[in-house]
């Protein structure tokens, strides 16, 4: 279960609003860097079926299904 907290929405929000046209951020997990992870936040323009998606006070994140 994904849980967006207050802050987290209102960061979201600001983050979404610096892609234009942008409906929300997607956020995916690598397997690189030192720690074998490195997580990658970007613009979302269209909703994927491949994604799950988590809303709070109009934030919108995406976060692909293979990775939840």
């Amino acid at each position: 279960m994904i849980t967006i907290t207050a802050k987290a929405a209102e960061e979201l929000k600001k983050r979404t609003a610096m892609g234009e046209g942008a409906i929300g951020v997607r956020l995916s997990v690598t397997n690189k860097g030192c720690s074998g992870h490195s997580y990658q936040m970007e613009h979302v323009f269209e909703p994927s079926p491949a994604d799950d998606r988590f809303e709070r006070d109009g934030a919108v994140l995406f976060i692909p299904r293979t990775q939840v």
